[in-house]
């Protein structure tokens, strides 16, 4: 299951039925506050094309607007203010930078959620297992801007996650604690810490032979995991990923 969000310069142009809409604070069409009153009930993404000091939900990184280096700045102001995973808006072939400039200022993947364009391929949201013009899976993608708006329109459009509006359930205490005592687990440790992972990497869906010894196949499985849950791929069990891993419904 996936989200469909809608958006145009002109809110005239957008239809109802779209589960969440997207517009500017700032900028030459600053169209974010007409879209909390024209679709109530809707979820609203709200970037921003100049950083700095601006309050939104993400910024928008592409020529004219702002740079991969000043778009992580901008995102690393935001959590610094407690903002959930600021969205960074870039194309496709622009991701790379994007990720290297967070990587750059100490953000993680999983603390943003990263919405690619890419025309031209269908609907999909980009990653190695569909367009394949990215290593990282995304978590939305404007894969057209040519959908139907009002009265013979077009508008762009857009594929999200499902839980692209759903922050974490917070972690129990009695977790967190739990959490601190645990040794960082990799590639060449062997003993029951380890036949733990393997037994949360099958319980996830992952095939791994529980025998207690982490080697290759076992490190494989984990960053496989570790993709598919937006989390940095290291193939090490730490403090990060201990509790995803332990979150087995």
């Amino acid at each position: 299951m996936t989200l469909t969000m809608a958006d145009s310069i002109h809110p005239q142009n957008l239809p109802a039925g779209y589960d969440a809409y997207l517009g500017y604070v700032d900028g030459e069409w600053p169209t974010a506050p007409e879209l909390k009153t024209q679709f109530p009930g809707r979820s609203i993404v709200s970037l921003t094309v100049l950083g700095g000091d601006a309050v939104a939900d993400g910024c928008d990184v592409e020529s004219g607007d702002l740079t991969p280096a000043s778009g992580a700045r901008w995102v690393q102001r935001r959590i610094g203010q407690g903002e959930w995973r600021p969205i960074v808006y870039a194309s496709v072939l622009a991701m790379s930078g994007v990720l290297s400039a967070l990587s750059g200022v100490g953000i993680a993947r999983a603390d943003v959620r990263l919405l690619s364009a890419h025309y031209g391929a269908g609907q999909h949201i980009c990653g190695p297992s569909t367009c394949k013009l990215i290593s990282i899976a995304m978590d939305g993608t404007q894969w057209t801007d040519t959908a139907a708006g009002v009265g013979g329109t077009q508008i762009d459009a857009s594929v999200l996650e499902d839980d692209f509006f759903t922050p974490p359930a917070p972690v129990p205490v009695w977790q967190e604690e739990m959490v601190k005592a645990l040794p960082v687990v990799k590639q060449g440790d062997k003993g029951q810490f380890v036949r733990n992972v393997q037994g949360l990497l099958c319980a996830h869906g992952h095939t791994v032979t529980i025998d207690g010894n982490f080697g290759p196949l076992t490190e494989s499985a984990l960053r496989a995991w570790q993709t598919q849950q937006k989390l940095p791929v290291t193939g090490q069990v730490g403090s990060v990923a201990w509790p995803a891993l332990l979150n087995v419904s």
